[in-house]
């Protein structure tokens, strides 16, 4: 058989927005297998994100962070909890 897909809504620049997405793969039993981070907003007119950060900062990095440590958080990632070691 394949590998089920599914999709779910959401805004890399709103946090909420995150959350939310996060919350709908918990609820459907869904763990990501394989999450690749690559935005790469670059907006012509200087934007802020609905929490008050600069649009392309929020995207590119607070947007995606924020979902890859939610995923984590939740246990939604297939391959355990990530860690982080400092040397």
């Amino acid at each position: 058989g394949h590998p089920k897909v599914v999709v779910v809504q959401q805004d890399l620049s709103d946090l909420d927005s995150i959350d939310k997405s996060v919350q709908e793969l918990k609820a459907a039993g869904i763990v990501v297998d394989v999450l690749i981070n690559n935005a790469g907003l670059a907006p012509i007119n200087w934007q802020l994100t609905k929490q008050g950060f600069d649009v392309a900062m929020g995207v590119n990095h607070f947007g995606t962070a924020h979902l890859t440590l939610q995923l984590n958080e939740q246990g939604l990632l297939s391959h355990g909890p990530l860690k982080s070691s400092t040397r």
